[in-house]
């Protein structure tokens, strides 16, 4: 009377027929068939012909319009389109933390870009501020630059004999790996581990200011960094 049903092979018959006495004793179903069987297998239950189309009418009756099955309409679940990958509890785990890490890597990269360039940002500051105490603000580095290395009086001759180091310790410069005094022979040598193209500018700049004699350059260029070692010339008193 519910309009539910039972689909088995005619092999299986008296199987299910077996099943259905111990489990309901009053049961008395109604079997619907589509090809011809012997009324012997039937003859204790209600039986009837009927034709497909009949079949198809009744099981619309007791159907509600919502609940009528539609090829053509479909719901995405989560639920559904885990069964469909058909993923075990590991590759759940795997496949969730994969993802997560695709979605946080350019959050975190950008977020090392943000403190590499403010990092940048006040060392480029510091370095202005100690050639220039006035200084306040960076727009361009580079032109700002040769601006400050330009108001620097480059007709007032400066002796050299240790005021070149005194230059470059009033600078932060932390590439300077290390800065040796030859007296005897009145030679500094300056050697420089990966020194930027902008710090390697103003030291080569305060040594032109300076009249300061290189006698021999070993700096490399590499992908736009200098490694190397400076040798200059000091002036005996």
């Amino acid at each position: 009377s519910d309009g539910l049903g039972f689909c088995a092979f005619r092999e299986n018959f008296h199987d299910y027929i077996d099943l259905v006495k111990k489990e309901r004793e009053s049961f008395q179903p109604t079997f619907m068939i589509l090809e011809k069987t012997d009324e012997v297998e039937f003859k204790q239950s209600d039986s009837k012909i009927i034709s497909i189309e009949s079949l198809h009418q009744d099981f619309l009756s007791h159907c509600e319009k919502n609940d009528l099955p539609s090829m053509f309409r479909s719901k995405i679940t989560l639920k559904g389109t885990l069964r469909k990958m058909n993923l075990d509890r590991r590759d759940l785990i795997l496949s969730l933390a994969i993802i997560s890490c695709l979605l946080l890597a350019p959050i975190l990269n950008i977020a090392l870009m943000q403190n590499y360039k403010k990092s940048y940002e006040e060392n480029t500051l510091s370095i202005f501020k100690e050639l220039n105490p006035n200084f306040r603000r960076i727009v361009n580095s580079k032109a700002q630059m040769d601006q400050l290395l330009l108001a620097i009086d480059s007709n007032e001759a400066k002796p050299l004999d240790l005021n070149i180091l005194g230059y470059l310790r009033a600078i932060p410069i932390d590439e300077i790996a290390s800065s040796n005094i030859d007296f005897r022979n009145s030679k500094v040598i300056l050697e420089f581990d990966r020194i930027s193209s902008m710090k390697y500018s103003i030291i080569d700049t305060l040594i032109k200011q300076s009249n300061t004699k290189v006698i021999e350059n070993n700096i490399e260029n590499t992908d736009g960094t200098f490694s190397g070692s400076l040798v200059l010339e000091i002036e005996s008193d």
